[in-house]
């Protein structure tokens, strides 16, 4: 175990409060939002199974808030809303409505029955486009032959960079949904866009 004090943006650690317990073998740990522009120093005590705790002031981190990027909104471009895909292999591509490429990590390809049902990431056909597409331009080819024919859901979601690093209750930026329909011999289902 590990307990993480902090000096409230004081300049000096306070060692009698603490401000998080981290399990170990932890090698990281993210806070919860901190007010922008100020410096935060951190102290790192272990603690033993016995709960005896370290006494060093020694192990010290700074960090400096900064502000969170810009939303993300990511768009489906390819295939266009209502198109009739088959095959093993449909070329999905994304881009981005809202926000700057240089702040995107990853865009997720996610499908569904039309209007119901949890949503499913597309499994990718090959390594060189996986899903999620985590380069421009941001796109992943999809075997659809497996599917039942009918209409579907597809939307792509964006995620910061900092997602994973300092923003865990973000949630991801807002995704456009577009139908598509697979199509099938006896497939003739009408065609619905978002």
């Amino acid at each position: 175990m590990y307990n993480l004090y902090t000096d409230s943006g004081t300049g000096t650690i306070d060692y009698t409060t603490l401000f998080a317990a981290i399990p170990a073998p932890s090698t990281s740990y993210t806070t919860v939002p901190l007010p922008l522009s100020t410096t935060y120093l951190f102290g790192l005590r272990a603690k033993n199974e016995k709960g005896e705790e370290e006494k060093n002031t020694h192990v010290v981190a700074a960090a400096i808030t900064t502000a969170a990027p810009a939303a993300l909104v990511a768009s489906i471009r390819a295939p266009p809303p209502g198109t009739r895909v088959s095959g093993d292999h449909v070329t999905l591509r994304a881009g981005l409505d809202e926000g700057s490429y240089g702040d995107v990590s990853r865009i997720l390809f996610e499908y569904r029955a039309a209007g119901a049902g949890a949503w499913t990431a597309v499994s990718a056909v090959d390594a060189r486009h996986p899903n999620p597409a985590v380069a421009r331009p941001f796109t992943t080819h999809w075997n659809t032959a497996a599917l039942p024919a009918g209409v579907y859901d597809l939307r792509a979601t964006a995620r910061d960079r900092l997602t994973q690093v300092v923003m865990p209750s973000a949630s991801p930026a807002m995704a456009s949904t577009i139908s598509i329909v697979v199509w099938g011999l006896s497939s003739r289902s009408a065609v619905r866009a978002r």
